[in-house]
């Protein structure tokens, strides 16, 4: 029923709140450009590919065959490679993809097809056809752009990509000896820079929508948490208790099991409060709530319901009896001494309960059941339990509804008094009077006190 740990975490304080949103956004901005650049691989090397084989074609009459085709298969590889790298990234059963190490290899498949163009730019460079050095920029610079296109939302890849692939040839071409060269090699410089500035303005579109999008679904979470969390002590609240209260009910019934709907007060904690402030009230809460939190299974609940009052809710429940010794572990868990800056202080809570499914499924019917079995227990004394019992609960109520129609009968006058007189028989005389108290009851007729004086003194 219980996990044996426990974890007296203090609040989250806003500095460090804010602090941990702004470093969460950061690493999912950077996911979500990683992401980006993934998304168009396919595109991407198939394009590659092709253009690759292209270039073969071209070269294939002015360039060494071994050293060209060395070019081509080794392009082809690193395509294949990044291709087969997006495939495994993009399974179903990988749960979360991106991270440092999957980012690196991406980057690194850009860095790789980075340098193999490159290569081309230097390596098969035709240094007696200006056409085929013409027809290399060409292609080297359509790859740069392709590369501004599906890169850019990760600007370091996309930097890489068009540096890498453009400044070998812009070199070969400054010591190309032709009277073209020179102005080929400022041409290929120029468009690689404005390739950069179209790079870092697509990236900043990319980030600012981007971290729109995630500053959103952030303020979504937050509104979120807001709806469903108590914020001193982080616990569910009362709605989202009721909806795990409710569905696991529904799946005990099905199931055949029982749930225990519990209802938890700190004994004599507003003294506490009283004579400590609220801040260290505050803190004795949260520590609390932490025990509660750390002593229950997973799939068990425990929420703040109001003030120093807790609900929880027990599934797997077998009995009425592993539901006590349940129910007496946390009452010795709240009991633990809280040791906060040096001074010791002592706790007790009295727990009800009631066991579901039952005569009802409806949550908040049984947290009040609970509550009622709270309240019994109360009456015991400090850390003691009470469990529902709706045969014991029914006299109750019955006891209830008796003493509010007394209420109602002492206010309407139903309530007469009748006179017998005391006789002496031996001598024959009256020497007084006895008053009996009856209830003209409007529905019932004239009832003697043995049907309402109990209840009533109850």
């Amino acid at each position: 029923m219980f996990a044996d740990r426990s974890s007296d975490r203090s609040p989250t304080t806003p500095q460090a709140a804010e602090t941990g949103t702004t470093d969460a956004l950061s690493a999912r901005l950077e996911d979500a450009q990683f992401r980006l650049a993934l998304e168009s691989t396919p595109q991407s090397q198939a394009v590659t590919a092709l253009n690759g084989v292209l270039l073969f074609s071209f070269l294939l009459s002015v360039c060494d065959p071994t050293l060209l085709t060395t070019w081509l298969v080794a392009l082809l590889v690193i395509t294949a490679l990044r291709f087969g790298l997006y495939l495994h990234l993009t399974r179903k059963d990988t749960p979360d993809p991106i991270n440092k190490r999957t980012g690196a290899l991406i980057y690194s498949g850009v860095a790789m097809s980075a340098v193999v163009w490159g290569v081309a730019g230097a390596a098969l460079f035709a240094e007696a056809s200006i056409a085929h050095q013409a027809l290399l920029s060409f292609v080297l610079a359509g790859m740069a752009a392709g590369a501004v296109t599906t890169l850019s939302a990760h600007r370091l890849s996309a930097f890489t990509f068009v540096i890498g692939a453009t400044l070998p040839l812009a070199v070969r071409l400054l010591l190309a000896d032709h009277e073209f060269a020179l102005g080929m090699a400022f041409m290929v410089a120029i468009f690689a820079a404005m390739m950069l500035i179209s790079s870092q303005r697509l990236h900043l579109s990319y980030r600012d929508t981007l971290a729109e999008s995630l500053r959103r679904e952030a303020a979504e979470r937050e509104l979120a948490q807001i709806a469903h969390f108590d914020p001193l002590t982080a616990l569910p609240n009362r709605r989202l208790f009721i909806e795990h209260a409710t569905r696991s009910i529904a799946t005990a019934r099905r199931q055949g099991g029982l749930v225990a709907v519990c209802y938890l007060d700190l004994d004599d904690f507003k003294t506490l409060n009283e004579l400590y402030g609220r801040e260290i009230g505050d803190q004795i809460l949260v520590r609390a709530a932490n025990k509660l939190r750390s002593s229950i299974r997973a799939g068990d609940v425990v929420a703040r319901w109001n003030g120093d009052e807790f609900a929880l809710l027990l599934n797997g429940v077998t009995s009425p009896d592993t539901c006590e010794l349940a129910l007496r572990r946390l009452i010795d868990v709240v009991a633990e001494p809280l040791d906060m800056n040096g001074h010791v202080y002592a706790l007790s809570a009295s727990i009800g309960a009631t066991l579901a499914p039952g005569d009802t499924d409806d949550a908040e019917t049984l947290l009040r059941q609970a509550d009622h079995a709270m309240y019994l227990a109360k009456q015991q004394g400090q850390n003691q339990t009470h469990i529902f019992d709706a045969v014991e609960d029914g006299a109750d109520k019955r006891a209830q509804a008796t003493r509010d129609e007394l209420h109602r009968a002492v206010s309407n006058g139903e309530l007469v008094l009748f006179y017998q007189p005391k006789v002496d028989m031996s001598r024959g005389l009256v020497y007084g009077a006895e008053g009996l108290i009856r209830w003209q009851h409007p529905e019932r007729g004239l009832l003697a006190p043995g049907a309402f004086l109990p209840q009533w003194e109850a």
